[in-house]
Protein backbone atom coordinates (compact mmCIF):
# COMPACT_ATOMS: atom_id res chain seq x y z
CA UNK A 1 0.00 0.00 0.00
CA UNK A 2 2.74 2.47 0.92
CA UNK A 3 5.90 0.89 -0.52
CA UNK A 4 7.94 2.88 -3.04
CA UNK A 5 11.17 0.89 -3.48
CA UNK A 6 12.62 3.55 -5.78
CA UNK A 7 12.56 6.07 -2.88
CA UNK A 8 13.65 3.68 -0.11
CA UNK A 9 12.34 2.28 3.16
CA UNK A 10 13.17 5.20 5.45
CA UNK A 11 10.68 7.30 7.45
CA UNK A 12 11.23 11.00 7.99
CA UNK A 13 7.97 12.65 9.02
CA UNK A 14 5.63 11.74 11.81
CA UNK A 15 2.70 13.71 13.25
CA UNK A 16 -0.07 13.02 15.75
CA UNK A 17 -3.36 14.89 15.85
CA UNK A 18 -4.15 16.70 19.11
CA UNK A 19 -6.65 14.01 20.17
CA UNK A 20 -4.18 11.17 19.47
CA UNK A 21 -6.58 9.38 17.14
CA UNK A 22 -4.51 9.79 13.98
CA UNK A 23 -0.88 9.24 13.06
CA UNK A 24 0.57 10.52 9.79
CA UNK A 25 3.93 9.21 8.64
CA UNK A 26 5.94 9.22 5.48
CA UNK A 27 9.33 9.39 3.86
CA UNK A 28 10.40 6.91 1.20
CA UNK A 29 7.07 5.09 1.54
CA UNK A 30 3.96 7.00 0.52
CA UNK A 31 2.74 9.25 3.33
CA UNK A 32 -0.24 7.65 5.06
CA UNK A 33 -2.67 8.28 7.90
CA UNK A 34 -3.19 5.56 10.47
CA UNK A 35 -6.16 5.24 12.81
CA UNK A 36 -4.56 4.58 16.18
CA UNK A 37 -7.53 2.88 17.87
CA UNK A 38 -7.55 0.13 15.25
CA UNK A 39 -3.86 0.37 14.24
CA UNK A 40 -4.84 0.30 10.58
CA UNK A 41 -3.91 2.53 7.66
CA UNK A 42 -6.87 4.66 6.62
CA UNK A 43 -5.60 6.64 3.64
CA UNK A 44 -2.49 7.36 1.60
CA UNK A 45 -1.50 10.77 0.27
CA UNK A 46 -0.45 10.57 -3.37
CA UNK A 47 2.83 12.38 -4.06
CA UNK A 48 4.36 10.48 -7.01
CA UNK A 49 8.16 10.50 -6.86
CA UNK A 50 8.23 12.95 -3.94
CA UNK A 51 9.29 11.83 -0.46
CA UNK A 52 7.53 13.75 2.30
CA UNK A 53 9.96 14.91 5.00
CA UNK A 54 7.67 17.15 7.08
CA UNK A 55 4.05 16.63 8.13
CA UNK A 56 1.82 18.36 10.65
CA UNK A 57 -1.81 18.54 11.67
CA UNK A 58 -3.32 22.01 11.81
CA UNK A 59 -7.01 22.58 12.53
CA UNK A 60 -8.84 20.35 10.01
CA UNK A 61 -5.86 20.08 7.62
CA UNK A 62 -2.64 18.17 7.22
CA UNK A 63 0.34 20.07 5.83
CA UNK A 64 3.21 18.18 4.24
CA UNK A 65 6.32 18.97 2.25
CA UNK A 66 9.32 17.09 1.00
CA UNK A 67 11.82 16.97 -1.82
CA UNK A 68 9.87 19.33 -4.07
CA UNK A 69 9.18 23.04 -3.93
CA UNK A 70 5.56 22.89 -2.74
CA UNK A 71 3.76 22.82 0.59
CA UNK A 72 0.79 20.46 0.34
CA UNK A 73 -2.58 20.93 2.03
CA UNK A 74 -4.56 17.70 2.59
CA UNK A 75 -7.81 16.63 4.16
CA UNK A 76 -7.82 13.60 6.44
CA UNK A 77 -9.68 11.73 3.69
CA UNK A 78 -6.63 12.08 1.40
CA UNK A 79 -8.00 14.88 -0.79
CA UNK A 80 -5.22 17.13 -2.05
CA UNK A 81 -6.61 20.60 -1.40
CA UNK A 82 -3.71 22.79 -2.48
CA UNK A 83 -0.03 22.92 -3.44
CA UNK A 84 1.62 26.20 -2.43
CA UNK A 85 4.82 27.09 -4.36
CA UNK A 86 7.77 27.70 -2.02
CA UNK A 87 11.48 28.58 -2.32
CA UNK A 88 13.28 25.45 -1.04
CA UNK A 89 13.51 22.44 -3.34
CA UNK A 90 13.60 20.26 -0.22
CA UNK A 91 11.81 21.19 3.00
CA UNK A 92 13.29 20.38 6.41
CA UNK A 93 11.11 22.42 8.75
CA UNK A 94 7.63 23.96 8.92
CA UNK A 95 6.51 25.93 11.98
CA UNK A 96 3.34 27.84 12.78
CA UNK A 97 2.94 30.64 15.31
CA UNK A 98 -0.56 29.83 16.46
CA UNK A 99 -0.39 31.68 19.79
CA UNK A 100 -1.94 34.79 18.25
CA UNK A 101 -5.51 34.53 16.97
CA UNK A 102 -5.03 37.49 14.60
CA UNK A 103 -1.43 37.07 13.41
CA UNK A 104 -0.94 33.42 12.52
CA UNK A 105 2.30 32.94 10.60
CA UNK A 106 3.85 29.88 8.98
CA UNK A 107 7.60 29.66 8.36
CA UNK A 108 9.05 27.14 5.88
CA UNK A 109 12.76 26.36 5.65
CA UNK A 110 14.85 23.90 3.71
CA UNK A 111 17.52 23.61 1.06
CA UNK A 112 17.86 27.29 0.22
CA UNK A 113 19.03 30.52 1.79
CA UNK A 114 15.42 31.60 2.23
CA UNK A 115 12.80 31.13 4.91
CA UNK A 116 9.37 31.49 3.35
CA UNK A 117 6.71 33.26 5.40
CA UNK A 118 3.00 32.59 4.87
CA UNK A 119 0.50 34.89 6.58
CA UNK A 120 -2.35 33.26 4.71
CA UNK A 121 -1.42 29.59 4.43
CA UNK A 122 -2.58 29.51 0.80
CA UNK A 123 0.38 31.50 -0.56
CA UNK A 124 3.89 32.69 0.27
CA UNK A 125 3.70 36.29 1.50
CA UNK A 126 7.47 36.93 1.41
CA UNK A 127 10.84 35.27 1.92
CA UNK A 128 13.57 36.13 4.38
CA UNK A 129 17.00 35.93 2.76
CA UNK A 130 20.05 34.73 4.65
CA UNK A 131 23.37 35.24 2.89
CA UNK A 132 26.59 33.46 3.71
CA UNK A 133 28.61 35.38 6.29
CA UNK A 134 32.38 35.38 6.06
CA UNK A 135 34.23 35.06 9.36
CA UNK A 136 37.61 36.22 7.99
Amino acid sequence: MCARPDLGKWLQCLALDEDNYWLVLGGGPTMSAWHLNTLTPAVTFDTPGVAQTVAMFYEDKIFSAGNSNVLNHWSLTGDHKMAVPISPTAVYSVAINDKSKTNKVMAIAGSSGYVDICTNFGYRAFSLSFSHLSLN
